[in-house]
């Protein structure tokens, strides 16, 4: 095998690690909610919410899937929050890219990653436009 195909598939495995490890563990949901603020500020709220079951919060499969998603593994809280602060980032990007909520940008207000349901609060630079007002509903019950 030459260097050069050496190079390209560490470089593929590597991107390939990367992009995995910022999804969202199997244990969590990812919710997205909005609002928009007189005058006209567009806010929104992104975070990774435990999936219950009927008797309430499936601690064993949760527990399986923390592990295999890497959260479980650090041995201290702030390689653990950094490394969900990471996932919420890469979910809160792709989102955003999607739904184009924010079109000039936005800034983080908020960060609560060290909780069971993590979460980033932010505000779009763009201001909303009176479609935006019309057509985007306010699902942020607390800010």
């Amino acid at each position: 095998m030459t260097f050069n195909k050496l190079i390209l598939i560490s470089g593929i495995c590597i991107l390939m690690h990367g992009c995995a490890s910022h999804s969202v563990p199997q244990s969590h949901t990812l919710q997205f909610d909005t609002r928009i603020v007189e005058p006209a500020l567009k806010q929104f709220k992104i975070q990774m919410r435990p999936k219950f079951t009927t008797t309430g919060i499936d601690t064993a499969s949760a527990l399986k899937a923390k592990r295999q998603s890497g959260l479980a593994n650090f041995k201290d809280e702030r390689s653990r929050d950094l490394k969900t602060q990471k996932i919420l980032l890469a979910q809160l990007n792709a989102t955003l890219k999607e739904s184009n909520y924010c079109q000039d940008g936005y800034w983080i207000v908020d960060t609560h990653v060290h909780t069971n349901t993590p979460f980033l609060l932010g505000e779009c630079n763009d201001a909303a436009t009176p479609d935006d007002k019309k057509n985007i509903k306010n699902t942020i019950k607390q800010w």
